[in-house]
This record gives structure tokens, C-alpha cells and sequence, in this order.
């Protein structure tokens, strides 16, 4: 009888966990990003999108309308849904004018030329990033990443300048946050 119990009580457990998944949902055409988590639990955060034009992109975090593109509850501001494409899992897309992590702009970095490196680094023909912060090398072409990882930190640009001062040229106004991540890398 225990045995029973108990494996009714896992197939429960399953169910309910396999029915709590996260993410964009259109409930009568009204969409909306849910989350889960262990304090709150089930979060519901309305959009304001079309729902007539939204679509969800590859990487599932992303998402667009005819007018507005979205990375999970946000809408990414200076994004253009006609050209807007994912890159990768890591959380890199693009459109015609910019390159995006998550919501952020990638700093300068010129969509025709980006290339990924490994996570957290990338570049474009003048200039490697490390997230979305574009780095003072030597070399590009002699840039080697030594470890990387999927480790990320957020923060205002503001807060980011005033801990790294040789960033003072980055416009706080225009890119409001920075991402970076862990890393090693170098050059010759």
C-alpha cells in the first residue's frame, strides 16, 4: 500500500511540475510571460503585444510583434521586429541596426560583422566584446579566449563607469545597461 501512496504521490508531483513550464502564453488573445518561483511561485506578467502578429522566436526568450520585440517581459526599445533575428542560446540577437544580449546593446558592435567567440566574447572587424562591452585590445586577430563561461553580471552603465573609469565614453543615456561575463582571454 506505501508503494502505492508513494508512486501516486511522484506521478502527482510530475504532473503538476510538468504543468508549471514558464514562458510566453496567449490565453484568448492576451499574452503574457509567466514565471515560477520557489517564494512566489507562478507569476503572470501582461504584454502588451499584438497578439494577431506575435511570434516566439528559436531562442524562447524572445519574442516579437508587428511593432515591438520582446526578451521575456521586456520590450527591448531600439529593437526592429522586421530584421530581428536570434543568434544563439546564450542570449544573443540582432537586427539591421544593433547587436542585443538579452535586452542590452552590445556597445558599437556592427551586426554585418559580429562573429561569437566563446561566451561571453565576441567581436565584429574592429572590435572585440566581452558581453556587451567592447574590450581595449591589441589585436583582434591574435584574441584567444582561455576559459570562458556562462556566468553573466548586469548592471546600469552608470554603476559599471564608476567602478571602471577608462569606460567613461560609454553614453549612460543610450545604453542603460552593460553585460559582462567571466572569462579569460588574451592576446599574443
Amino acid at each position: 500500500m506505501t508503494t502505492k501512496k508513494t508512486t501516486a504521490s511522484l506521478l502527482l508531483l510530475l504532473t503538476l511540475l510538468l504543468g508549471c513550464s514558464g514562458g510566453y502564453k496567449n490565453d484568448h488573445g492576451k499574452i503574457s510571460y509567466v514565471t515560477y518561483d520557489e517564494a512566489v511561485g507562478k507569476t503572470v506578467h501582461p504584454i502588451d503585444a499584438d497578439a494577431s502578429t506575435f511570434t516566439v522566436l528559436p531562442n524562447a526568450n524572445y519574442a516579437k510583434d508587428r511593432s515591438k520585440v520582446f526578451y521575456e517581459c521586456e520590450v527591448i526599445e531600439t529593437a526592429d521586429p522586421q530584421s530581428f533575428k536570434v543568434i544563439n542560446d546564450d542570449g544573443y540577437a540582432k537586427d539591421a541596426n544593433h547587436v542585443y544580449l538579452k535586452t542590452a546593446i552590445v556597445i558599437g558592435a556592427k551586426p554585418d560583422k559580429f562573429e561569437l567567440l566563446k561566451f561571453p566574447y565576441a567581436k565584429d572587424d574592429k572590435t572585440v566584446f566581452c558581453g556587451t562591452v567592447p574590450l581595449h585590445t591589441q589585436s583582434i586577430e591574435n584574441f584567444k579566449v582561455v576559459e570562458s563561461s556562462g556566468m553573466m553580471t548586469t548592471e546600469a552603465t552608470s554603476t559599471f563607469v564608476k567602478s571602471y573609469p577608462e569606460y567613461s565614453f560609454i553614453d549612460s543615456l543610450k545604453y542603460r545597461l552593460v553585460i559582462y561575463g567571466d572569462g579569460k582571454a588574451g592576446t599574443d
